[in-house]
Order: C-alpha cells, then sequence, then structure tokens
C-alpha cells in the first residue's frame, strides 16, 4: 500500500512557556468557567425557590472569584 507519512516537526509556539503560577491560574479560570456554565445551565431548567436561590448564589460566587483571576 502506501509508505508511511514522517513525522512532522512541531512548530515552537509563537509565545513563551507559562510559568508554574500562570499555568495554575489558567487552569483556575478554566474551572471556573466550566463551573460557571454549568452553573448557569442549571439555573434555566431549575424552577424550586431554593434551588434557584443556591444555583444564583454559586453564580455571583464563581463571578466574584473570577473577578479576582482576571
Amino acid at each position: 500500500p502506501f509508505p508511511p507519512t514522517p513525522p512532522t516537526p512541531r512548530s515552537a509556539p509563537s509565545h513563551p512557556p507559562l510559568s508554574a503560577e500562570q499555568a495554575a491560574l489558567r487552569r483556575k479560570r478554566e474551572g471556573l468557567l466550566l463551573s460557571r456554565k454549568q452553573v448557569t445551565e442549571q439555573l434555566q431548567s431549575a424552577t424550586h425557590p431554593a434551588r434557584l436561590h443556591m444555583l444564583q448564589a454559586a453564580l455571583a460566587e464563581l463571578d466574584r472569584q473570577l473577578d479576582q483571576i482576571a
């Protein structure tokens, strides 16, 4: 059949690698954004007042944490 394709060299990133602290902040931000998305989706289907209140409080806390690391 066909000969194997030779591996292509990876291009160097256009930006310097992140420090450990920067990488940790990026992971934290990505986790907060994912949590925010999940809470927002749950808010759209929640009907019980207590559940709505809890989700709104969670969303406000996630927004507060995102503002701190922005």
